[in-house]
């Protein structure tokens, strides 16, 4: 059961004051937030690390894909938790942090034997190289969720 506050002229917002109606915006920032800080920090890691292109997730298409998808998953939750907790906030944070460690688990498998994952480029570095990818959506993604719903 969700606590509904009235705010007038606005939707109804949850006890952590989150308003339902304002999670689109939010989504949005999000998704386009995400997309844009890991395309900035794609050239930033590559010159750090020395990896190529030929190391294909480096590419700007599974970069940007893949963020998308990640991103749009956590805001469907939120919507979820707002919609069915009454303080959405802390666990969307939660599950949000532990699903970030998660994602990561590939990376650091495929880290720790890069020829069980045959690609051109492949390389220890490179599969660690690519849990920055999972950080920044994440970090982006709780900031907006939990700041900008809030009425």
């Amino acid at each position: 059961m969700t606590t509904e506050v009235r705010v007038a002229g606005r939707s109804p917002a949850t006890a952590d004051g989150v308003v339902p109606g304002k999670i689109g915006v939010a989504g949005l920032v999000a998704v386009v937030g995400s997309v844009a800080a890991n395309l900035l920090a794609r050239p930033l890691l590559m010159a750090a690390t020395g990896l190529t292109e030929q190391f294909l997730p480096l590419n700007i298409g599974p970069i940007a894909t893949f963020t998308v998808i990640g991103v749009a998953l956590g805001v469907g939750v939120f919507a979820l938790l707002v919609r069915f907790t009454r303080r959405p906030l802390r666990l969307f944070t939660i599950i949000a942090l532990v699903a970030l460690a998660v994602s990561c688990l590939p990376n650091v498998l495929a880290a720790l034997n890069p020829s069980a994952m045959p690609m051109p480029g492949a390389s220890a570095a490179g599969f660690l190289a690519l849990i920055v990818f999972h950080i920044i959506p994440a970090v982006v993604t709780i900031a907006a969720l939990t700041r900008l719903t809030r009425g």
